[in-house]
């Protein structure tokens, strides 16, 4: 198979973020066949082909599972299943094709290549689940890796493989929090409400409000230099049943937080302390880890040898880098892709890309090696 057949097939299988059974299975049989002794633990799929130096080790990164494709007909191409992964005007369209089935190819191809061939260091390659939904299988393959592998080594270093198209890489990232707050007030004709201190969707506009003024005390305190100021989003607002002349008894509003190093432990805390007697507050999810890779790592030190143009950049959204970085593997983002084409229809990936993807890691490694 060559790297875009590889895409075709991954593109394929379905694996919808907590449904990735499949696809880990069909990763663990192709690095079987390949004769690398791949390990499977839950759809994490790993493994490690020895290098000639190993006291150092790149980590190549990526997420197995897609957002839902959503209403299917509304795709030019199909997203999954046998007839996807189709190539057109230099592009192979399916769902998860650049977010990030394209980088798990190049993977693949890095294994073909190293397979026969014993590369300059230890290469450790996974392919994890639930990076759209819960971001678990990253944080179980750094356990893995630190409780195995990471004490034996003088420098390790970790190359996600989230869309660049090899242009830019991206150093790091804000943490995300997703917050909730459900405000249970009284419910009564819209005639009796005058003067009451239960009525949820006023008491909605006064969590509004505070949110405002937060947002401006943490634009002011909690600037990164490089990451920038935190934002906070609200992303739903919904009542309890009601008619137009009652008031509902309770309101749940929602925030999309993007945190900087030092707000992302309090951030839960100080929204209880700005909004807790207004109603109860509540995370959801797992919050994504803030990110930033140094600039003097070995890992930048290795791209800018060997892509001397490349690019530094700011990860918009929240990836796995931080949970590399959290236990001091300095990781980046690079791979190919459009970043500008996930979680929509008729998602792509460049052929171009595909085609020189190995190339472009490989210069990473032989850079890395060679790096003092």
């Amino acid at each position: 198979m060559n790297v875009i057949e590889k895409l075709q097939a991954l593109i394929q299988i379905p694996s919808e973020s907590s449904h990735e059974e499949a696809i880990a299975q069909w990763l663990f049989r192709y690095l079987k066949d390949a004769g690398v002794q791949p390990e499977q633990k839950e759809n994490n799929v790993f493994c490690r082909i020895p290098g000639k130096n190993q006291t150092k080790a790149i980590i190549f990164n990526g997420h197995t599972d897609t957002v839902s494709a959503g209403t299917l007909s509304e795709w030019g191409y199909p997203p999954v299943g046998a007839d996807a992964g189709v190539v057109a005007d230099g592009r192979v369209y399916g769902l998860g094709a650049s977010d990030m089935k394209a980088s798990l190819a190049a993977f693949l191809e890095l294994v073909d290549r190293y397979r026969d061939e014993v590369p300059p260091l230890d290469l450790f390659f996974s392919f994890v689940r639930e990076e759209e939904t819960t971001g678990r299988g990253s944080r179980e393959y750094v356990q893995y890796f630190q409780e195995n592998w990471q004490s034996r080594y003088e420098d390790v270093i970790c190359i996600v493989g989230e869309p660049t198209g090899f242009e830019y890489i991206e150093l790091g990232n804000r943490g995300v929090h997703h917050v909730e707050l459900v405000i249970e007030g009284v419910a009564c004709h819209a005639s009796q409400a005058a003067g009451k201190t239960t009525n949820a969707p006023e008491l909605a506009f006064e969590a509004m409000s505070r949110i405002e003024e937060l947002k401006k005390e943490w634009g002011k305190s909690f600037v990164h230099e490089q990451l920038g100021k935190p934002a906070v989003t609200m992303t739903g607002i919904r009542s309890s049943e009601s008619s137009v002349n009652s008031v509902p008894s309770s309101v749940l509003l929602r925030w999309d937080i993007r945190t900087t190093p030092e707000l992302h432990p309090q951030v839960k805390s100080l929204m209880e302390d700005a909004l807790g007697d207004l109603g109860k507050v509540v995370g959801l999810r797992d919050p994504c880890q803030c990110a930033f890779c140094p600039i003097d790592s070995s890992l930048v030190r290795a791209f800018e040898a060997a892509h001397p143009a490349v690019e530094h950049r700011i990860a918009r959204g929240g990836n796995d880098c931080g949970s590399f970085i959290e236990v001091g593997i300095p990781a980046v983002t690079f791979g190919p892709g459009k970043k500008e084409v996930i979680h929509q229809m008729d998602e792509y990936a460049p052929v171009q890309e595909l085609e020189r993807a190995c190339e472009e890691y490989d210069k990473v490694i032989q850079a890395f090696a060679s790096c003092r």
